[in-house]
């Protein structure tokens, strides 16, 4: 079982350009995999391949991996596709979603690339591993960003108490 990121996508535009996005979003399921997906001749090879060496390397010639799962990784940062919950309010767009084991920073940058006339922030925290983070996004580049797995961390402990309701464990001895 994966540790899974919390992730808070929002967008801010002009409303004809956040309805675009809202449309596209349709009802959030298989977000990763309206940008890239996933090929279907990858969908049915298990990772590590178990096939023969000649169908590897066919396949890593034509897709560049023999599997699913190297596949994701590499075009989405994460593993499995996620299933975002939608909101507009105020024309932004707000997208909540988890992810496994990390943010899919790869799939999102493509977003943003696609939806060049919005500006995106990426919020994430997973909180297993102590990572939190986020990263700002205006036509389609990133223009901010900072990460951390530093729970000691005033930028860390402001970040996860203000997006994602943290508060920080009692210490047993002060207890």
């Amino acid at each position: 079982m994966p540790n899974w990121c919390e992730n808070k996508l929002i967008a801010n535009g002009s409303d004809e350009a956040i309805k675009e996005f809202s449309e596209w979003l349709d009802d959030g399921k298989n977000l990763l995999s309206k940008i890239a997906p996933t090929p279907k001749e990858l969908t049915e090879r298990q990772s590590p391949f178990k096939g023969t060496k000649e169908e590897s390397v066919a396949l890593v010639a034509k897709y560049g991996f023999d599997n699913w799962y190297d596949w994701n990784v590499f075009h989405w940062g994460t593993k499995w596709d996620v299933e975002a919950e939608v909101q507009e309010l105020d024309g932004q767009a707000y997208l909540n979603f988890q992810s496994a084991w990390g943010p899919p920073i790869r799939a999102i940058a493509l977003i943003a690339k696609k939806f060049s006339d919005l500006d995106f922030r990426l919020v994430y925290f997973e909180e297993g591993m102590c990572v939190i983070g986020w990263q700002q996004y205006s036509e389609g580049e990133v223009i901010a960003e900072f990460s951390s797995d530093d729970p000691e961390s005033k930028q860390w402990q402001k970040i996860a108490a203000k997006e994602f309701g943290w508060e920080p464990e009692e210490d047993e001895e002060n207890a």
